[in-house]
This record gives C-alpha cells, structure tokens and sequence, in this order.
C-alpha cells in the first residue's frame, strides 16, 4: 500500500553510500575548519542544528549563552533499567522510528533506510541503525557533548515500556489555552496518550512575534559590476519539527474531512492521527465532528489565526481543504542561497501544478491529505519576506527563481510541549490533569477543551 508521506531531496546533500549506509554531514563541507562565529553566534547553522536537537531531545526551549559548551539533561523517552544512559522512546512502528530520526537531523531519508551516520562539527554524531526486531524498531547512538548523559535511543512499540496504564489523556485534539503571560493561543495538535507509549503533549501557537524573525542582508553582485543589498527575513526559534507539525497540518484537513479518516489511516497510518489514536474510528471522526462545530459556533478562529481579518470561519477552514505549507524551524545559510524546510500539504505526489493549464490532463493533481516534505531554495539575489505569511497567511510579493514554487497559503508554526508550556512546573505533567500553571493565579487559561465542553456540541 502507499504510503501518504514521500520523502523527497531537493537540494543536494554531503552523502556517500558506503556498504549501504549513508553520512550526513551538517555542513557544505565536511572537512573544512569550522569558523569561529559558528559557535558563538546564537543564529549560525551549528546553532540551530543544537537548538532542534535540545529541544527534542532535553525541552530545551532557548539556547543560553555559551550554548556551545553548556550540558542539556535529556527528558526523552523512559531511561532503560540497566542503564540510564539508554532511553526508550515509544513509536508506532519502522515508518514512525525514521520519522523521528529524520526530525531529530532535519533530514528526509527515504523510506526503508537502514542505516545513516549525521555529523556536525562542534556537536557530535548521531547514527541510526533499523533493527525490526519484535522489541526494538530501530536505535540511534548519541555522542553529542552537549548532552553527554545520552548514549542511544531505542525506538520500541509501546509494549516495550512496560506499563502504560497511564489513564485517559485530559487534553484531545483541537483543545485551546491561552498563556497570558503573552497573549498566545496555543492548539492541541498531538495529545499524549499512555496507551500508545506517548507521555507528552504537544501545542502549536500561529502567533509570530519579532523574536521569531531573522533579519539577514546579503549583498550580490550584478552584471555590472556593484554590489545590491537584499533583505531576507526567516523563521527561527520556533521549536517545531518536521513529524509533529506533518500531524498538525492532517489534522487541521480532517477537521474538514472527517469522513476520510479511514481512508488516511488505511493508506500507511496504523497508529492513527499523530501515532495516538488506538481507539476506534468513529470515535476519531466524532471528535473531529464536534471540534468542528465548537471553532465555528464559537469563532475561535479569530484567536488561533489572529491575522485572519475579517474572514469566516468556512474561509479559514477552506484553506485547508487545499494546498497550504507550513514553515517550522531549521533554516541554513548555504554558499548562494538560504534553505527553507517546509512541510507541504494535500499536494501531489510530485511536483504540485501551480502554475500553467490547471487543465492539462498532463499536469499531476493534488491530492487530499498527501503530505510532502520539501526544502526551498531561497538564492542571495532574489529577496524573501516570511512575514507575509506571518500577516496574511500568503506568499504576497514573494518569488522564487528556480524549480522551486511556493505554496499560496502557508503559515510560521510554534511548537512547545505541555512541559514547556507549563513553563516546567513538573518534570512530567500528569496527563489525565490540566497542566501545571492552570487555575486560580496561574498563567495558563482553558478556552476549549472536549473533556469539558463536548457535550454543548454534540450532534
């Protein structure tokens, strides 16, 4: 069967095959001395490479200062009995174990592969090994020194981690909460649920700030001669990775589909919605049902996409009933051009026809709650603005000058899980309760949650 999310390579990658397994390297040129400001410089590549890995590996939600010495205590996973350097990490099966992997290395390996070694100078390495074995899915061998208490990772079924009888998940998909601490409203796009092994909830905020805007300049020499400045404004400091936003973005099209739900769960899907949905399929399409019903006859949409002016909740939603993107953490500085990863959905299984004859029976079609994972070119000489998709939603005046194309709407995606939300009050909140910080003088605020209010809009 096929499966809905295709890898693909864009740009060109620092690998040789050896004997089946694959090197990745961070960097344009893996023998070339690292430069002084990759380690100091709180926006190199290096940088952002330790900053996605902390934040997975250790909910570290800011790099401090000094970052390229500073130790990260791991909060990944269950440690294993025997030895504690060694964590258990709850997946679905194989296809989820390399989702996790190609997440943790901002990289999209194609599926099936068996073994890859990634390498950042000043970091360390990580090396993936598939095992398919009936207790093991595969592992990946840490030696990041700045998380030194970390050897491996074992991706295993949740029957692995022993007991999960961790009690019904308080949180559900499609739950708000406001931290008024800043105003935020933050969307329950990944639900802890014991059951399946997974202990931690995940929420995703629309609202960029400047904080979340790289200003870079880049000067290109013309034909003339002279050299042009151009603007370049990016995304950092998100805390979104490339599998738990892929889940936020189904979502959000389920909730205008529901009916699917079946046939996105048949095509490469056994865990369900986010790896979490063990129970059955009906009650999977009510809870989209009646998460539907309660954005709309309450507008929530007007506090979860701020910059939605006067659009109806139908309009916003027939965003995603088609093609839309969304940009999380991870952009790089290449020799002549910036790379965007990005996380495209309901598009083709190949190259999506936004431009030329929509008629052209040759043209390949989009396709509902295909997912594709896809790296944009960004050259020097031609300037790129994200902020119009932090304003409008839309790719604005923006161009891209080569094979690449940009999606018409698309979005800038935060991502902090319940610990960090709850500003880590506890170690590993309780999922059958409200997070820490909820309730009388604390920062966090319910605005929707099924467990409360399903029934003001059952069916």
């Amino acid at each position: 069967m096929t499966h809905l999310l295709y890898r693909k390579h864009f740009l060109p990658l620092v690998c040789c095959l050896v004997g089946g397994l694959c090197f990745t390297a961070c960097s344009d040129d893996d023998t070339a001395a690292i430069p002084d400001t990759e380690l100091t410089d709180a926006e190199s590549n290096t940088a952002q490479e330790l900053a996605r890995l902390v934040h997975m590996l250790c909910e570290v939600d800011a790099l401090p200062t000094g970052w390229a010495t500073a130790n990260f205590t791991p909060t990944v996973g269950e440690a294993d009995d025997a030895n504690p350097a060694v964590q258990k990490f709850a997946v679905t099966d194989a296809v989820e174990a390399l989702s996790y992997y190609n997440a943790l290395t901002a990289q999209q390996l194609e599926a099936g592969t068996a073994a890859d070694v990634w390498r950042c100078d000043g970091l360390g390495s990580l090396t993936f090994a598939a095992l398919n074995a009936a207790d093991c899915f595969a592992t990946i061998d840490v030696d990041i020194k700045q998380v030194p208490q970390l050897k491996q990772i074992r991706l295993v079924p949740a029957s692995a981690l022993g007991d999960n009888a961790g009690g019904e998940a308080y949180y559900r998909f499609g739950d708000l909460i406001k931290d008024y601490r800043d105003n935020t409203v933050w969307v329950c796009g990944r639900p802890a649920n014991a059951a399946c092994g997974k202990k931690k909830s995940y929420w995703f905020s629309f609202q960029i700030t400047d904080s979340h805007i790289s200003h870079k300049t880049v000067a290109t020499k013309t034909n003339y001669g002279f050299k042009v400045d151009h603007d370049y404004y990016l995304p950092k400091n998100l805390g979104s990775t490339s599998d738990k936003i892929a889940a936020l973005g189904e979502f959000l099209t389920l909730l205008c589909f529901p009916e699917k739900y079946e046939d996105y769960v048949a095509d490469g899907r056994p865990g369900g919605l986010g790896g979490v949905c063990n129970g059955s399929a009906d009650d999977v399409k009510h809870l989209l049902r009646v998460v539907n019903r309660a954005w709309k006859q309450t507008d929530f949409h007007e506090q979860i996409f701020d910059h939605c002016g006067n659009m109806t909740y139908d309009e916003v939603m027939n965003i995603f009933r088609g093609q839309f993107c969304f940009y999380f953490d991870g952009y790089k500085s290449k020799s002549g051009y910036f790379k965007l990863p990005t996380v495209n959905f309901n598009t083709a299984l190949e190259q999506p026809a936004l431009s030329g004859d929509p008629g052209n029976p040759n043209l390949p079609k989009p396709r509902l709650l295909g997912t594709v994972f896809r790296d944009l070119q960004v050259k020097h000489e031609q300037p790129f603005d994200i902020r119009t998709y932090v304003d409008t939603y839309t790719k604005g005046d923006n161009l891209l000058m080569s094979s690449d194309y940009l999606m018409p709407y698309g979005f800038v995606v935060r991502m902090k899980t319940g610990y960090e939300l709850s500003s880590k009050l506890v170690g590993n909140p309780d999922i059958t309760q409200p997070l820490p910080g909820y309730g009388d003088g604390g920062h966090l605020g319910h605005i929707y949650t099924y467990k409360q209010l399903h029934h003001l809009f059952e069916d």
